[in-house]
């Protein structure tokens, strides 16, 4: 698998992420709400919000995922980020090369199409 980017703006995106003073919270109805609806809407196995901290992809909510975060090295997530504008589409994760590695995380889907929406927020309110 290719390394995750160097992000260029990391220590601010870092910070803002800090600032939501949410990651390690406890889960929330209206956050495993919104992503029992993404599964629902997309006829998707597994749907989540996640944070991605400096080493790890932290799981805000999720379904059908068993783990409450994966290393950063090998979250597709960790992928995502580094372009917010475009949203990241893997036809076939078992197939590509590039995400060979994710296939090891616990927290990787083991369907064959994968979607990540980044947010396009560098700053956060809390």
């Amino acid at each position: 698998m290719m390394s995750p980017p160097v992000i260029e703006n990391e220590e601010a995106r870092l910070a803002s992420v800090q600032s939501l003073r949410v990651l390690d919270t406890p889960a929330e109805s209206a956050f495993d709400e919104l992503v029992e609806l993404a599964a629902w809407t997309c006829h998707a196995p597994i749907a989540a919000i996640s944070l991605v901290d400096a080493d790890r992809q932290w799981f805000k909510a999720s379904v059908g995922l068993d783990v409450p975060d994966s290393p950063r090295d090998i979250a597709i997530c960790a992928h995502t980020i580094a372009d917010v504008e475009q949203t990241l589409v893997v036809p076939d994760t078992t197939l590509d090369p590039a995400f060979a590695r994710t296939r090891s995380s616990p927290a990787t889907p083991r369907s064959a199409s994968t979607r990540v929406c980044p947010s396009s927020s560098t700053t956060a309110s809390p």
